[in-house]
């Protein structure tokens, strides 16, 4: 007996309208800006922070995060619902390559929070 094969398919609207979608290409562009921002504002800077001002980093890295996940979500769900499509090969790329371009900017956070002593994360 043959098995019927099913496509797999998401309803992806809730991330973005279509392919295409002018909002995907606004939103890499927001996060790439975003990230520019906060690299300017914080490299080197970290281990000078207060306990507020460290709260308040840790905060928009995380936002930053969500902003760069996003379209790279999108762009996962494309390709496991259609990897033969170029289209949808093309997108899942560009945003692959944006997210680990975003993640080399923002690497710099991560290793200056490593090196920060306990004593800045009790306050």
């Amino acid at each position: 007996m043959e098995r019927e094969t099913q496509k797999l398919l998401w309803k992806m609207e809730a991330l973005y309208p279509s392919p295409d979608s002018a909002q995907l290409t606004r939103e890499l562009e927001t996060a790439e800006n975003s990230v520019k921002k906060f690299r300017e504002s914080y490299l080197d800077k970290v281990f000078s922070l207060d306990a507020a001002g460290l709260l308040e980093a840790i905060t928009g890295y995380e936002s930053l995060n969500e902003l760069i996940m996003k379209p790279q979500c999108y762009g996962h769900l494309l390709f496991a619902a259609d990897s033969a499509d170029d289209k949808v090969k093309r997108i899942s790329q560009k945003v692959n390559e944006f997210g680990n371009q975003m993640a080399r900017e923002l690497l710099f956070f991560d290793l200056e929070i490593m090196h920060l002593p306990d004593e800045h994360f009790r306050a």
